[in-house]
């Protein structure tokens, strides 16, 4: 689980959301059923009201986890405080894109804008025809 965002909406009125990250090859319905579960079970226990986002993970194919590998070395080589999460590799004919998460301290000293050239540039250096989708997370 990652990306919990709680918010508190006056006296015991608490909501929040969550992605999960669930392998692709799991079938849709039974993703489905394991977040109303966990949606269920945080509602009956914790009183809040929980809206959970399901991340397929391919968690199979070999190129794409040797490319999680390299891009989270990438990441920890640009600044060992930060990582990576959430990561999706597509691959294309003409073109790949990396779609991922990169979790940042708030007191890192090195700008949003500044680790995302430093990534994109070292991605670029080792996956020439590829493009990088970026999210930052404060942490």
């Amino acid at each position: 689980v990652h990306d919990l965002h709680l918010h508190s909406y006056g006296y015991r009125k608490f909501f929040a959301t969550a992605h999960c990250e669930v392998a692709s090859a799991t079938d849709l319905t039974e993703s489905h059923e394991l977040a109303d579960r966990i949606e269920r079970d945080i509602a009956r226990s914790m009183d809040i009201s929980l809206v959970i986002h399901v991340d397929p993970v391919d968690t199979q194919d070999p190129k794409s986890a040797q490319a999680f590998e390299t891009v989270s070395g990438i990441v920890r080589g640009v600044s060992p405080e930060i990582s990576v999460h959430d990561f999706r590799a597509v691959w294309g004919a003409r073109h790949s894109k990396f779609i991922f998460d990169v979790v940042v301290p708030f007191d890192h000293d090195t700008s949003l804008s500044d680790l995302k050239k430093k990534i994109d540039k070292r991605i670029s250096e080792i996956y020439p025809l590829s493009k990088s989708f970026i999210t930052f997370d404060r942490k």
